[in-house]
């Protein structure tokens, strides 16, 4: 089945500033995310594996779907960051 299932809109440096302490808790979860996906520690082992996939399935949601999770895995994961504390409005 070929059906549209999510689509997924990307305000960043756009509506709002991600400053560097949004990238900070960003890597962070992403980072533990895989590493309880994959059920090992947090390393810089672990990290290398995830941009590797990275580099081979182009998005962290096709990351985390080609270790048979479900496609919005990762986004339900990165909605549970306080954004609130971490982005700045863009003046512009």
């Amino acid at each position: 089945d070929n059906k549209i299932k999510h689509i997924w809109f990307d305000f960043g440096g756009t509506l709002y500033i991600e400053t560097p302490r949004f990238l900070e808790a960003h890597d962070e979860l992403l980072y533990k995310t895989y590493s309880d996906a994959v059920k090992k520690p947090v390393s810089e082992e672990t990290q290398q594996e995830y941009r590797e996939l990275y580099k081979q399935y182009g998005s962290n949601s096709s990351v985390f779907r080609s270790l048979g999770y479900p496609s919005d895995y990762w986004q339900q994961e990165f909605n549970k960051l306080d954004m609130d504390s971490l982005l700045d409005p863009d003046p512009r």
